[in-house]
């Protein structure tokens, strides 16, 4: 069966600043998300956790450093609707 994402990935966000980082932050169907950060290939760093880390706040204060409250709370939205 054909799968829409790629590598697992459900749902992602994405912040590109040229003169600046390279964000993403991404939903698995593995009930992951990972935060991504870097120009080429992430190469600044990457944190993962589980969808319950990441509503219980355990990325809050990266995601909203880097992308933003709006983001962080369509990503909480989003996983409340896949039924956390």
């Amino acid at each position: 069966m054909y799968e829409p994402w790629i590598n697992g990935i459900i749902k992602k966000w994405s912040l590109d600043n040229p003169e600046e980082e390279f964000y993403e932050l991404m939903v698995h169907k593995e009930k992951s998300v990972t935060a991504a950060y870097g120009r080429f290939a992430h190469s600044s760093g990457s944190k993962a956790v589980s969808w319950k880390e990441f509503m219980a706040g355990e990325l809050d204060d990266l995601v909203v450093k880097t992308m933003g409250l709006e983001i962080l709370n369509q990503a909480k939205e989003y996983i409340r609707e896949q039924g956390i």
